[in-house]
C-alpha cells in the first residue's frame, strides 16, 4: 500500500511493509522520517554508528525518564541491540531502572558523560569545518 501527500513543499510517500512504515522525500529518497525509518534498508550515505553515540542517544533519551520501548524507537535500535546496550549502562552506572514505573534515567554520572561526549562532538565538528575551510582554499587556488 502506498500513499502519497504534499507536506510543505516536500511529497511524502508512506509504505508499509512488514508491519514497519517507511516514510520517503521525494527530494532524498534515502531520507527517511524519525523512528518510522526502516534501519534495514541499504543506505550507502548511513554511516555506523559509534558505541558511544548509540550511548549518548540512550542516556539522553533517559534523561527525563523512558520506557524501553521509547529508547529503543528514538534510538534507532533492534530489541537485541537495546538489551545489550542497557544492561551495559545499567552495569556502568550510567542510568538507572525505577522498578515501580518500569523507567529507565540517566543518573548524575551519565549526565557528566552526555556532557563530555557533546564536547567532543562539537570539537570533532570544528575541527571537520576548519578542514573543509582549508580545502576550498587550496581548491580555489587551482592546486
Amino acid at each position: 500500500m502506498i500513499e502519497t501527500f504534499c507536506l510543505g513543499l516536500d511529497f511524502v510517500h508512506i509504505t508499509r511493509e512488514r508491519g514497519i512504515r517507511i516514510v520517503f522525500d521525494d527530494k532524498d529518497p534515502f531520507r527517511t522520517n524519525g523512528w518510522e525509518a526502516n534501519m534495514r534498508m541499504n543506505n550507502p550515505r548511513k554511516k555506523k554508528r559509534r558505541r558511544e553515540q548509540i550511548i549518548a542517544s540512550i542516556l539522553d533519551t533517559a534523561r527525563y525518564g523512558a520506557t524501553k520501548t521509547k529508547i529503543m524507537y528514538v534510538s534507532f535500535l533492534s530489541f537485541n541491540q537495546l538489551q545489550k546496550y542497557l544492561n551495559y549502562v545499567l552495569k556502568a552506572g550510567l542510568v538507572d531502572l525505577n522498578r515501580s514505573t518500569g523507567k529507565y534515567q540517566t543518573t548524575n554520572k551519565g549526565l557528566v558523560f552526555l556532557k563530555q561526549f557533546e564536547e567532543v562532538q562539537s570539537m570533532e565538528n570544528n575541527m571537520m569545518e576548519k578542514k573543509r575551510a582549508l580545502s576550498e582554499t587550496l581548491d580555489g587556488e587551482g592546486i
